[in-house]
């Protein structure tokens, strides 16, 4: 497996800020949406906008 990996990332939504890193040591990038939406605690589910499309490699989960 490669040391770094590429992801391509498209903005969609001028607006919004692209995806990105709060602090150096983060496992993951902050997304940022145009709508408040509210996740139940027990495993729910909401489809959000944020903004970007992103294509991630096949044999990688995102």
């Amino acid at each position: 497996m490669p040391s770094s990996l590429v992801v391509p990332i498209r903005r969609l939504d001028p607006d919004l800020p692209m995806p990105a890193r709060a602090h150096p040591d983060d496992a993951g990038l902050d997304l940022h949406a145009r709508v408040d939406a509210v996740i139940a605690a027990n495993g729910g589910r909401v489809l959000v906008p944020t903004g970007v499309a992103v294509a991630i490699p096949r044999g990688y989960m995102g």
